[in-house]
């Protein structure tokens, strides 16, 4: 009988992270289903870490000493990868982050991978929106962590590229909706007096909560690009009653991975769920050969320029921070 793969997966399950953590949870669940119908042993323990930073670094330890995991999937957003990075070194934890790339990370570590496409990606569909659509000007409203700020260069280079004017360009404090309503009330303001043909929108939960009541109270019918979160907990119900045009950042699944996930959950996959899948089956099948490793030589492995990996939703190859060379997969998606 083969030897059991443990691993763990901390997610933010329940807070503001959830509508991510979800997608990845089924990923996970998809894979291990999978890889028991092929005789594989693959035991997944979860953490929900409730969104919070401190319970995700804890959660190393706790997984490591009372189940012996070999690697982690997880966690589920940049502002908590910063967090991990020092505890995945010291615990020397291969840890493959779905949601994530390094491009939104401040830290970094040797025993991380990331699943997502870089936000630098979400150019190629970006500027051939603006063409498509005749975009002339537009509005820029994001966060002022590392996340938002990593839109700022493919969306500068899509509108340099296609000759259109970033008219308007305001930076929100993360989670600021607490206290900060009216400011960010009057950053729309500010932004549509400038009379843009596209805003295009980066926030967390309560910045989001805000600015879809703003939307639907002045009735506007500004065509908006935003990502997941967006239309999250509710909102894709309310903002049914948009006059304007809504479109969210996504990707493209692959045509397998849809036809499994929906034979297993008869509902369409979500943002990550793919990544978590091909996660999964990459940790499982890299410790299954290398069993008696340790945790450097199995990163040495996945990182080294000649591993490839056949994963659901493309050809895996790690560069040294560990991204996914990839491209082409992001996609503007009218909700």
């Amino acid at each position: 009988m083969k030897k059991v793969i443990t691993l763990g997966a901390i997610l933010s399950l329940s807070g503001e992270a959830s509508q991510d953590a979800g997608g990845i949870r089924d990923g996970i669940e998809l894979a291990v289903k999978e890889l028991k119908k092929n005789g594989e042993n693959v035991v997944v323990h979860y953490v929900d870490d409730n969104s919070d930073i401190v319970t995700s670094v804890r959660a190393v330890e706790n997984l490591i000493r009372e189940y012996g995991v070999r690697a982690i999937v997880g966690p589920t957003w940049s502002n908590q990868v910063d967090s991990f990075a020092p505890i995945v070194d010291q615990e020397k934890i291969i840890t493959f982050a779905p949601a994530v790339a390094s491009d939104s990370v401040i830290r970094n570590s040797n025993f991380l991978l990331f699943g997502a496409e870089k936000n630098i990606h979400k150019q190629t569909c970006l500027k051939d929106f603006i063409v498509n659509n005749k975009i002339k000007k537009i509005g820029v409203i994001i966060s002022q962590d590392k996340w938002g700020v990593s839109h700022l260069l493919p969306i500068k280079n899509a509108a340099l590229q296609t000759g259109s004017e970033i008219v308007f360009i305001e930076q929100l404090i993360p989670y600021i909706s607490s206290f900060g309503k009216k400011y960010i009330r009057e950053t729309i303001d500010k932004a549509l007096k400038e009379k843009p043909d596209l805003i295009i929108w980066s926030g967390y939960e309560g910045e989001s909560d805000v600015l879809t009541d703003y939307l639907l109270e002045n009735k506007l019918s500004v065509p908006l690009i935003g990502d997941q979160l967006l239309i999250a907990n509710g909102r894709e119900e309310k903002l049914k009653n948009y006059q304007g045009d809504l479109y969210i950042f996504s990707h493209h699944f692959s045509p397998k991975f849809i036809e499994i996930f929906e034979s297993s959950y008869n509902r369409k996959p979500t943002l990550y769920s793919d990544n978590a899948y091909d996660a999964t089956m990459l940790l499982a099948d890299v410790l299954s050969k290398n069993q008696s490793s340790s945790s450097e030589e199995i990163i040495k492995i996945i990182k080294d320029r000649d591993y490839q990996y056949q994963g659901i939703s493309g050809l895996f190859m790690f560069d040294k921070y560990g991204d996914i060379q990839s491209s082409g997969r992001w996609i503007i998606e009218k909700i």
